[in-house]
């Protein structure tokens, strides 16, 4: 199954170096103590392409003018968990909560349906699990000079943002008439 994963440039670069995503032992932006807390021993995932984006914009350091990196990975649909986490933050909203309910016992696909988000309980090996990645202009970080390629990524990465799970491919084509992915190689 085709999903992505969303994370800050000094993150990916720690990604592509490791040769992995590493699903515990690294320093999570969500950690116990956090509002949207998630479980050590966990990589999270997303099936929309603007949710990623979403996610990676969400990690990226107060101050930091790092940009999202979202991987695309490859994980064997029977590998996939439900996340609990996301579950558990989002059955604050009394819709979503409903959806939930109705949905029970909720699966994989059911919860992907609702929630946008599964995980997975191993490391994600790039070259095998993860297959390429596109690096993007922070939607949130000022901009430097009046570069209107930057300028136009950028618009693109907010339409995503403000349709996140709702993003047509006419979205993502309009991204990707700028940008293009990097195919990940090594195993």
């Amino acid at each position: 199954m085709i999903l992505y994963h969303g994370t800050y440039e000094q993150k990916a670069k720690e990604i592509l170096t490791s040769g992995k995503i590493k699903s515990s032992g690294i320093d999570r932006a969500y950690g116990s103590d956090d509002m949207n807390p998630t479980t050590d021993g966990y990589v999270y995932l997303t099936d929309k392409f603007g949710s990623g984006v979403y996610f990676g914009s969400r990690v990226i350091p107060t101050a930091s003018s790092d940009k999202v990196v979202l991987f695309e990975v490859d994980v064997k649909e029977d590998q996939l968990e439900i996340d609990e986490d996301e579950i558990t933050v989002m059955s604050i909203w009394p819709q979503i909560k409903e959806s939930i309910d109705a949905a029970q016992p909720l699966t994989l696909l059911s919860s992907l349906a609702i929630l946008h988000t599964v995980r997975v309980k191993r490391d994600l090996i790039c070259g095998a699990d993860v297959k390429r990645y596109v690096t993007l202009p922070s939607p949130y970080s000022v901009m430097q000079g009046d570069d209107e390629k930057e300028y136009e990524i950028r618009e693109s990465v907010k339409a995503l943002l403000d349709k996140r799970e709702n993003a047509t491919q006419e979205h993502i084509d309009r991204l990707f008439s700028i940008v293009k992915w990097k195919d990940i190689t090594t195993v």
